[in-house]
C-alpha cells in the first residue's frame, strides 16, 4: 500500500509538472505572472484558514500553554525568540553563522533572478519598487505566522512526534472536512505549479539572453527568440524533472543549495558596489564554493561529528562540526570571498563599454565606483534611508504581531509602534522616488 501511493504522488505530481510546463510555453511570461497571483491567493487562504481553524480548536493563546503543559513542552522555551542553548553545535551557534555570514553570502542576497525579471517588467520604476514592497510584505509578514500557529497547535494535538514535518497534514486530516481538505491539499499544489512555472520562465530567459542570442548574432540568426525560449523552457524542464527523482529530502536540496553558492552572494553586492568586479569572480566563487561543498560532505561521511570524542576530521585538524551545516557554509564563504577578490584582480577588467552600459542601467554609487561612471540618479541616503525604514516596518510588523498572538502585549505594542514609524519612513523615502 505504501509503494501505491508514493507511486501514486509521484504520478499525480508528473502530471502537474507536465502540465506547469506547458501553460509556461504557450503564455510566458504574462501567463507566469497571471497564475502565480491566483496561486498565491489559493495558497495564502487555505493557509490562513487553517491557522485560524487550529487556533480555535485548541483555546487559543490558554489552551496553547495549557496543551504544552500538559504534554510535557517547554512553552516559553518552544517561543522564546532567540534560542538559549549556547553550546559550539547548540541553535545560538548557528544562528550566530546565519546572522552573521549567510545572510549576506547566499546567492539571493540581491532579490533573486526570478524577481528581478518581475521587477523588470513592471511599468516604470515606482510601480517595480512597489510591487517590490508588497512581495515583502506578503513572504515575510503574511506568510508565516499561519504555519507557526499551526504547528504549534499540532505539538498540542500530537506531542512529539517523530518527523515534525507530519504534523502540518496531521493537523489538516484532523480539522478539515473532506472538500476543505481538498482545497487545503490543492493550495500546496498551487504552490509547487508557482514554485516551477517560476523557475522555468526565468531560466529559460538566462538561457535565451546569455546563450541563444549572441550565439545567433554571431550566425546571423533572426526572429526567432521565441521559439528558442519555448525550447529552452522544455529542456529546462526535461532537466528540472529528472534532477527531481533523485532527491529524497527537501531538506537536505535547500541545504546543498546554500552551500554551493555560499560566497555567491559576495560577488553579488560587490557588483553594485565596484567597477572591477567581473565574470571570472562569479565563476569563481561557484566553483570554490561546489568544490568545498562536495568536499566537505565526503570528509563528514567519512569521519561524522558523532565519531570520537575529539571530533576532529581524518584531516586532524578541522573540528567535524565544521563540515556540516551552517559551519561549513560559513567555512566557505571564508575561503571563497579571497579567492575570488584574488581571481578578479589577476584577470582582466570589464570593459568601458561594458562599464558605461552597466551604469546607465543601473545607476550605481559610492567610492567603488570611479566619478565619471557615479550615475546622478544612482543610490543617496534617500534610498538608504528607504532601504532601513522599510525593513524595520516589515520586522516589526512580522514580531509585533507574533507577539501579541503570543501574550506580549507590551513588546508587541512597541514593536507595531516602530513598524508604524518605519513605514512612514519608508512611505516618504518612496513617494519621493524618481
Amino acid at each position: 500500500m505504501v509503494a501505491l501511493a508514493i507511486y501514486t504522488q509521484r504520478s499525480f505530481e508528473t502530471l502537474l509538472f507536465v502540465l506547469t510546463v506547458v501553460y509556461t510555453v504557450a503564455s510566458g511570461l504574462w501567463g507566469v505572472v497571471v497564475t502565480d497571483l491566483l496561486q498565491f491567493a489559493v495558497a495564502m487562504g487555505a493557509s490562513i484558514t487553517l491557522g485560524v481553524m487550529a487556533w480555535f480548536h485548541v483555546g487559543g493563546l490558554q489552551g496553547l500553554k495549557a496543551g504544552f503543559a500538559d504534554r510535557g513542552l517547554d512553552w516559553d522555551q518552544t517561543t522564546a525568540l532567540l534560542p538559549t542553548d549556547f553550546s559550539l553545535d547548540g541553535p545560538v551557534a548557528v544562528l550566530v553563522v546565519l546572522l552573521g555570514l549567510i545572510w549576506w553570502s547566499a546567492h539571493n542576497i540581491d532579490g533573486g533572478g526570478y524577481l528581478a525579471q518581475r521587477l523588470f517588467a513592471a511599468k516604470d520604476e515606482r510601480h517595480a519598487t512597489l510591487a517590490y514592497l508588497w512581495f515583502t510584505v506578503a513572504h515575510l509578514v503574511l506568510r508565516p505566522w499561519p504555519w507557526i500557529v499551526v504547528g504549534l497547535a499540532g505539538m498540542v494535538m500530537f506531542g512529539q512526534v517523530e518527523d515534525a514535518e507530519t504534523l502540518y497534514p496531521r493537523v489538516m486530516g484532523a480539522l478539515l472536512p473532506a472538500g476543505a481538505l481538498g482545497l487545503m491539499v490543492a493550495s500546496f499544489l498551487a504552490a509547487f505549479m508557482s514554485t516551477v512555472d517560476t523557475q522555468l520562465n526565468w531560466g529559460a530567459s538566462l538561457v535565451v539572453n546569455d546563450v541563444y542570442k549572441p550565439l545567433a548574432e554571431r550566425m546571423g540568426w533572426h526572429g526567432h527568440d521565441v521559439l528558442a525560449s519555448r525550447l529552452a523552457v522544455l529542456l529546462l524542464g526535461a532537466v528540472g524533472a529528472g534532477a527531481s527523482f533523485l532527491i529524497t529530502d527537501i531538506g537536505s536540496a535547500w541545504l546543498l543549495a546554500f552551500s554551493v553558492t555560499a560566497g555567491l552572494g559576495s560577488v553579488y553586492v560587490a557588483r553594485w558596489l565596484w567597477w572591477r568586479t567581473n565574470a571570472w569572480s562569479e565563476i569563481t566563487a561557484m566553483i570554490v564554493a561546489t568544490t568545498l561543498t562536495f568536499t566537505f560532505s565526503t570528509l563528514h561521511a567519512w569521519h561524522p561529528a558523532e565519531a570520537g570524542e575529539a571530533g576532529i576530521t581524518a584531516l586532524g585538524v578541522v573540528p567535524a562540526a565544521w563540515l556540516a551545516f551552517p559551519f561549513s557554509a560559513g567555512v566557505i564563504v571564508l575561503i571563497s570571498v579571497p579567492v575570488w577578490l584574488t581571481v578578479t584582480l589577476l584577470t582582466p577588467a570589464p570593459t568601458a563599454e561594458t562599464l558605461r552600459t552597466f551604469s546607465e542601467r543601473v545607476r550605481p554609487g559610492g567610492i567603488g565606483w570611479p566619478a565619471h561612471l557615479r550615475h546622478p540618479g544612482g543610490p543617496d541616503l534617500r534610498a538608504l534611508l528607504g532601504i532601513v525604514t522599510g525593513s524595520v516596518a516589515v520586522y516589526g510588523t512580522l514580531l509585533g504581531s507574533g507577539w501579541l498572538l503570543l501574550g506580549h502585549p507590551v513588546w508587541g505594542a512597541a514593536s507595531l509602534g516602530l513598524a508604524l514609524l518605519g513605514a512612514i519612513g519608508c512611505a516618504a523615502a518612496v513617494r519621493r522616488a524618481p
